[in-house]
């Protein structure tokens, strides 16, 4: 379910070619999370910017105050005392397994630590990436007739995007639309416009996925045949 099932599959691949697991899992972790950083900060700003309300409220407290809590638990799983906390915490319990495992994911992440530069370009090619998906839904806007600034998609799209990843419905489908009914419809966006909306920009993705559908169906069962010869 929700828009992140494709990470579990994303994994599975990544581990058979590589055939280290843990590595995969935390190379998928951080794309997921150098995207929910760029999420955040798109929206923090724009909120800022613009200073929108929603019931009411201004939108830029509960955006600080998840961007602190993002910052926060980054800072955890990049810094060395809670690695350490769990392997005593598993050799108390005598599971050695988990104290591997507990290495293992270390070095994976410490990895990164190592490499700023390269998570710095994660970052940016994430704020690329969710500000285009930020001028289509504005683009499809424009097209339905809808006379809105930019600054309320720089905010309401990745909160919506973010919603979307709760595990939920399948790929945020109900969602994804409700969510957009409710923000959109506190613009003045009449429910049957703000649905549209949504439905637009699901219909968009479907159709820019199938390139990498009908490439995976021509290509992806030849290179999944050969990673099963080598193993």
């Amino acid at each position: 379910p929700t828009v992140i099932g494709g990470d579990a599959v994303k994994a599975y691949y990544l581990a058979r070619e590589t055939r280290d697991a843990v590595r995969a899992l935390a190379s998928v972790f951080m794309d997921r999370n150098t995207g929910l950083g760029a999420l955040l900060l798109v929206a923090l700003v724009a909120a800022a910017l613009g200073r929108l309300e929603f019931a009411d409220r201004p939108l830029v407290i509960p955006l600080l105050g998840g961007t602190l809590l993002y910052l926060l638990l980054n800072f955890a799983l990049f810094a060395d005392a809670p690695y350490r906390g769990l392997k005593r915490l598993f050799s108390a319990a005598r599971a050695r397994s988990l104290v591997t495992l507990a290495d293992r994911a270390h070095e994976a992440f410490d990895a990164y630590r190592s490499a700023p530069s390269a998570l710095g370009k994660a970052v940016g090619l994430s704020l690329l990436f969710h500000l285009m998906l930020i001028g289509l839904n504005y683009a499809n806007a424009r097209a339905l007739g809808l006379t809105l600034g930019v600054l309320p998609f720089c905010v309401f799209i990745p909160i919506i995007s973010l919603l979307s990843m709760l595990p939920i419905t399948m790929y945020g489908l109900g969602v994804r639309e409700y969510a957009f009914v409710l923000f959109f419809s506190s613009l003045g966006v009449t429910r049957e416009a703000s649905l549209l909306l949504a439905l637009l920009w699901f219909l968009v993705t479907v159709l820019a996925s199938l390139p990498g559908a009908v490439i995976y169906i021509t290509y992806g069962r030849h290179s999944l045949a050969e990673s099963n010869s080598r193993s």
